[in-house]
């Protein structure tokens, strides 16, 4: 599935270019339901060159701007094979791109001067990607997960696979006296090598070294793994017996590291139930993080530090004072950005020379670095389209 980062979205959302075509269509994941997404796809740029030549674009122009995606009409094997939700596909003088999508979008067939970002920027609040690292003294295993499949990532160098590796591979204070005993960690009484394993006695009694054993070993999971999940920015679920996870999150100074996590055993879990685990802590995190913005809404507002109104969204927007966004997924509400704020006409039917306004909004925050969540229609204060926070 693809995946868009940070950056790749405020590059799109930037894009300024006249005529830009946005083909949006959502995708039938069973059969025979997806043979109809060919056909539904055809119809989509059919009404996108109609749009192209009602704005004035010659026939030979407009169909030389969407030939890459008319040539997926006739592309059986592209239909028959992804698993995905949406399809979105972006074109202008400068190329084109496509996109599968993992969440489910609405038909559209936008030509403007930009992209219709907002189905896009879904990536930022839906949990497509997550990392599951499952811990125990045994063996230390990182995963990379979505919403269909789990896969191994191998460890960064340095990282200790299992506390046995780490015995082996570390040097220890003097003062600490090492030798082998069986049954502790590998072995025969829990291992898949063998043999014995390494124990390190020194002041106080054996429970409490062997825990400070294990926190050190923890510890250097964690400082192993940070420079690697910082790189890709996205969630990590720890799944680990419970006392693991204060020592962890102690240790990995992840700002995406969850609160919560998966309590148990982590040789027991299989794949399945780590995936379906992780993704509903992410799900849940991600609706936690947005209700909270929600909470502030109210408070905020009522010290003239927020707003539900388009007209002074999308000024505060454009000047970088949104902190955050959260909009109604799949609104459209049209006007005129080329009149003062007070101004604004809003309308629910698009127009000669009109934009998108709560698109103008969400674009906007996401070029100043704000926050963007989406919620289902319905879900907001007072029934808006849309509420804002802003910095100052």
């Amino acid at each position: 599935m693809d995946q868009l980062s940070y950056s790749e979205l405020q590059g799109i959302a930037a894009s300024k270019d006249w005529p830009s075509v946005t083909l949006l269509l959502p995708l039938h994941c069973t059969w025979p339901q997806k043979l109809e997404d060919a056909v539904e796809w055809r119809n989509l740029v059919d009404q996108a060159q109609s749009h192209l030549r009602d704005s004035g674009l010659s026939q030979e122009a407009a169909a030389d701007l969407l030939s890459p995606a008319r040539q997926l009409c006739d592309d059986e094997s592209f239909w028959e094979s992804h698993g995905a939700r949406g399809l979105a596909v972006l074109l202008n003088s400068k190329g084109s791109q496509r996109y599968l999508l993992p969440f489910p979008c609405d038909r559209a067939a936008d030509v403007a001067d930009r992209f219709y970002v907002s189905p896009l920027l879904q990536w930022l609040s839906w949990p497509v990607d997550f990392y599951v690292l499952a811990l125990s003294q045994n063996r230390t295993r990182l995963f990379r997960g979505d919403a269909d499949r789990l896969a191994t990532v191998e460890l960064p160098a340095g990282t200790p696979e299992s506390l046995d590796q780490f015995l082996e591979t570390t040097e220890f204070d003097p003062a600490l006296q090492y030798h082998a005993t069986p049954g502790f960690g590998h072995g025969p009484t829990g291992s898949a090598h063998g043999g014995t394993s390494a124990l390190l006695h020194g002041h106080g009694d054996s429970r409490t070294t062997d825990k400070a054993l294990v926190t050190s070993y923890i510890q250097a999971v964690g400082k192993g793994l940070t420079p690697l999940l910082e790189r890709d920015g996205i969630p990590l679920v720890l799944a680990a017996v419970g006392y693991y996870h204060p020592i962890f999150r102690a240790a990995c100074q992840y700002s995406r590291l969850l609160q919560t996590g998966l309590t148990g055993t982590a040789d027991h879990f299989s794949d399945q139930e780590l995936r379906e685990g992780a993704e509903r802590e992410v799900r849940y995190a991600a609706a936690q993080s947005t209700e909270r913005l929600i909470e502030r809404f109210h408070d905020q507002r009522r010290r003239g530090q927020a707003s539900d109104l388009l007209r002074e969204i999308i000024p505060a927007a454009e000047s970088g004072r949104v902190e955050a966004i959260v909009a109604e997924r799949g609104r459209r509400l049209w006007g005129r950005l080329n009149v003062p704020a007070e101004e604004i006409a809003i309308r629910t039917e698009c127009e000669a020379g009109d934009s998108d306004l709560l698109d103008e909004a969400v674009r906007a925050t996401l070029l100043h670095q704000g926050q963007i969540r989406f919620v289902e229609p319905g879900s907001l204060p007072d029934q808006s389209p849309a509420i804002a926070l802003f910095r100052w």
